[in-house]
């Protein structure tokens, strides 16, 4: 019986053994590599569907940080960025793919969504440094709330006062035992500055 190729239709020529010509599914490499750069089918193999979450986790190769990749269109890719492209189109220049759902093995385009790279940096989702400092309302030495600069870097106001009246008591102390105020540790705290103060050594 013969076999029909599944991207033109014709019939796959015969091969040398019949075992090769049944394990065929196309007949040339042509068509072979026209129909994987255009159709999916064979990722979603690899795709298992969670019922209670909605979420379709890839369950092919995926590196350490979560994400799974595969092998599309002669490259190896990100796989919900692959299927993202196949249902919504290409990804709009200077946005990345952030995931509603947090699963980072998860290719569902309903989870996915095109953003700019701070707001995929400081998504409620994402557990890095910057995010978790960002979601931080008070500080925490002080529990005082936070002050913004102009360019919107924020601060805690009691603890930078604090530090800078500490820096100047040690600048005046400075001056009162003729240090030089470019020398080398000039502004932390030595026995001589105690001593000055009345306070305890370090080392007591």
């Amino acid at each position: 019986m013969d076999r029909i190729c599944r991207h033109c239709g014709r019939v796959i020529p015969p091969a040398r053994k019949p075992s090769e010509y049944a394990k065929r599914e196309f007949c040339s490499r042509e068509c072979s590599s026209t129909w994987h750069r255009e159709d999916i089918t064979h990722l979603l193999k690899k795709v298992k569907v969670n019922p209670g979450t909605g979420c379709h986790i890839w369950t092919g190769y995926t590196d350490q940080k979560g994400y799974g990749h595969c092998g599309h269109q002669g490259k190896v890719r990100v796989v919900h960025r692959v299927i993202w492209e196949y249902r919504n189109g290409p990804v709009p220049e200077g946005l990345q793919l952030d995931h509603l759902c947090a699963v980072k093995s998860c290719c569902n385009p309903e989870h996915l969504r095109a953003v700019t790279a701070r707001e995929n940096s400081l998504a409620d989702t994402s557990n890095n440094m910057a995010a978790r400092n960002f979601r931080r309302l008070v500080c925490p030495k002080c529990g005082g709330p936070y002050s913004q600069f102009p360019n919107g870097v924020r601060y805690c106001k009691p603890c930078r006062n604090k530090k800078m009246m500490e820096t100047q008591r040690v600048r005046r102390a400075n001056r009162k035992l003729g240090i030089p105020s470019n020398q080398a540790g000039c502004r932390k705290w030595s026995d001589e500055h105690r001593l000055l103060y009345d306070l305890p050594l370090s080392g007591v």
